[in-house]
């Protein structure tokens, strides 16, 4: 089984400004270890497919920092010309592989810049989603949720198809609390980790058939010299829709199934997630850098580099950057992106 991975390196960096942003997005970032997310995401999955066979497709403003930051060589970068969301990324991507490797290859999508432990587990997972995406299965792993998350999508499950393999009925976007509650009572609903399994020929098609406007320009360039490739996209992607594979293809496609997660994940989408991750000290407490605390506990509070003291807090976010100051109750973290579109 021929398998390559294809790491999902865009984004925008707005959900943990003021430390991450457009220039220095999240997955370029050092928030566990001295390695960026991108970094430990790339020797993550090396392992299980092999050195040569990982891959991140990206912007072109961002290929420099990835190829620093991934530690990889810029020949095993796929670039497209300017930002575009999921679906056309992961359409170049496929286009990529099957010019490479060929229509029969298994391609395993991760994002960038998720918190997954321990990563046998995650091998665990992918072996078994493999087998079902040479199928002709669209395979997502899912993650059996713990709480009425608002800040994630969730899929519906049917029917068992294997062992530890579901049927996905439906895709449900980020719900109301009330709704995530009601998910979470109901027991056969997971959370979407963004994660991917499928043959880039079973995907192809599905492109074609859901998302024409970009599949059938791009299906004009198969077996192309990827340098003639980059010169068509020039002119190509630009007028490709802003559409996530999510909505351009998952929830549309009727052969979806779900693995479910055996290992501890999140996506680390925003500061309160960051927050339920990290170690804390005996008072609730997540804090880096030049940071003085006094009688204040269940906070995060973040310094780069600027001296922060913090009196009587309980529950709230405070970071200090030099691009700015971010200021929230703990349990708003996920709102920060509706205070940067004001």
């Amino acid at each position: 089984m021929e398998r390559v991975a294809v790491i999902m390196a865009g984004g925008g960096g707005v959900r943990l400004w003021p430390l991450s942003n457009l220039q220095t997005p999240k997955h370029m970032l050092p928030l566990f270890s001295t390695k960026s997310l991108l970094k430990e995401t790339v020797d993550r999955i090396t392992p299980f497919v092999g050195n040569d066979k990982v891959f991140a497709v990206t912007t072109r403003d961002m290929t420099i920092e990835v190829v620093k930051e991934g530690g990889m060589p810029l020949e095993r970068v796929i670039v497209e010309p300017c930002r575009r969301n999921t679906a056309p990324a992961v359409a170049l991507s496929t286009l990529y592989v099957m010019n490479h490797w060929g229509e029969e290859t298994i391609m395993l999508v991760l994002p960038a810049d998720h918190y997954i432990e321990p990563p046998e587990a995650l091998w665990s997972c992918l072996e078994k989603a493999s087998r079902l995406a040479q199928e002709g299965w669209l395979v997502t792993l899912g993650v059996p949720p713990t709480r009425p998350e608002t800040g994630y999508g969730y899929m519906e499950t049917g029917e068992m198809l294997a062992p530890s393999t579901l049927r996905v009925k439906r895709f449900t976007e980020k719900p109301s609390l009330e709704k995530a509650q009601k998910l979470l009572e109901k027991g056969n609903y997971y959370w979407n980790s963004g994660i991917f399994i499928w043959k880039a020929q079973t995907l192809w098609e599905e492109l074609v058939k859901h998302l024409p406007e970009v599949a059938l320009p791009l299906d004009r360039l198969r077996n192309t010299a990827w340098k003639e490739v980059s010169t068509h996209l020039e002119t190509l992607y630009p007028k490709f829709p802003n559409i996530s594979i999510d909505y351009a293809v998952m929830e549309k496609a009727q052969k979806v199934a779900m693995v479910p997660a055996t290992f501890q994940w999140c996506d680390v989408g925003s500061w309160t997630s960051l927050w339920e991750i990290l170690g804390k000290d005996p008072q609730g407490n997540v804090f880096r850098g030049p940071i003085q605390m006094l009688e204040t506990q269940n906070s995060l509070i973040w310094s780069e580099g600027i001296p922060v003291k913090v009196l009587g807090l309980d529950n709230l976010v405070v970071v200090a950057t030099p691009h700015g100051v971010l200021v929230c109750p703990l349990e708003r973290g996920q709102d920060i992106k509706k205070l940067l579109e004001n």
